[in-house]
């Protein structure tokens, strides 16, 4: 692992909150290589904790009692394999409404750690129990070790676990978003049955693009750097001759389940998901998908800033109406609320 990889996993947990109105551009910070506007957390050994198989952290909501505090999540880190005891569901929330949440970062960063205010708020909005896994990533270990490290996480839930695939939901962010779509062809390939759903925020879809589109036009309005993005693309599909195979915007897309896409305006991934989403509709998958003006690269990262009103929070309303539709607790015509549907 280079020198260079190592310093930008080592801000992985950052301690210092920015600005989503800060110019990526005017700023030393690492902000545009790693999102910085992650919640506080102690310094851990990244490189380490990320190259042992399994790990992860459940995530679940404070019981509604009227005495909990809302804030107060409760969560449960896991530094190796998935527990052999199924008996550790039982105090692990509601198993009737889980979501299985695959972490962004460009395939090479991030955690669930990371990402624990976004899956706290996805928790609480949604009332499921969660479970992110520490899928093993490159480049020490390509493609497809971490598309098969999620579905072994899914095979845990249904098979160790014991809970139903019905009520199970998918999820993730950038390369966790095309990861949601890699193991669901890849589960229905080892012959599992397929989760309720899935949502995808600014799914990154393609590899074998970062130069085209949106990718030059949205470059001064958002954060991911399409230097990186190439660099990092090549690390997770192992050569360049395997790009289009890796990329999980080219799975046989047949009867995959419900879908929600979200992605901003003014990122870069726009233009590559939307057309994914148009050959997903083609081919009969059930696709919602929004674009939220203005909004950047995995903007509901930015509702621990934003006001309620605003898209960040919206995309939480919007992901826990499509998991009770998807789950069956309300109709189609409740499951979106605001932003401009495609």
């Amino acid at each position: 692992m280079s020198q260079k990889l190592a310093s930008m996993r080592s801000w992985e947990t950052t301690q210092t909150p920015r600005s989503p109105h800060m110019n990526v551009k005017e700023s030393d910070s690492p902000i545009g290589i790693v999102p910085s506007w992650l919640p506080t957390l102690p310094k851990v050994n990244v490189s380490t904790n990320k190259t042992a198989p399994g790990g992860g952290e459940w995530v679940w909501p404070p019981p509604d009692d009227g005495k909990s505090l809302p804030v107060c999540h409760r969560y449960l880190p896991y530094e190796s394999d998935l527990p052999d005891d199924p008996q550790q569901l039982e105090n692990l929330g509601n198993p009737e409404r889980v979501i299985l949440y695959l972490h962004g970062g460009g395939f090479v960063l991030c955690s669930s750690k990371t990402h624990r205010s976004l899956l706290m708020m996805l928790s609480d909005c949604t009332g499921a129990t969660i479970l992110s896994p520490n899928y093993r990533r490159p480049p020490e270990h390509p493609w497809p070790v971490p598309v098969e490290d999620c579905v072994a996480s899914y095979r845990w839930l249904i098979e160790v676990g014991k809970l139903d695939p019905s009520k199970i939901v998918f999820a993730g962010d950038s390369a966790g978003g095309g990861l949601v779509v890699a193991t669901m062809a890849k589960a229905r390939e080892e012959g599992l049955p397929l989760p309720a759903g899935g949502i995808m925020w600014s799914p990154w879809l393609d590899l074998t693009d970062s130069f085209s589109g949106t990718w030059t036009t949205n470059q001064d309005t958002d954060f991911l750097p399409r230097d990186w993005a190439y660099k990092f693309s090549m690390a997770y599909a192992g050569g360049k001759d395997r790009l289009a195979e890796a990329s999980p915007g080219n799975v046989n897309l047949e009867g995959l389940p419900p879908l929600l896409v979200e992605v901003g305006d003014a990122e870069c991934l726009r233009d590559s998901a939307l057309v994914w989403v148009e050959r997903a509709k083609a081919a009969g998958v059930d696709v919602e998908a929004v674009v939220s003006d203005g909004m950047v690269h995995v903007f509901p990262l930015f509702a621990i800033f934003a006001n309620k009103d605003l898209p960040p929070h919206q995309s939480y309303e919007r992901a826990a109406s499509f998991v009770d539709k998807v789950l069956g607790v309300c109709s189609d015509s409740e499951s979106l609320t605001s932003g401009e549907l495609v």
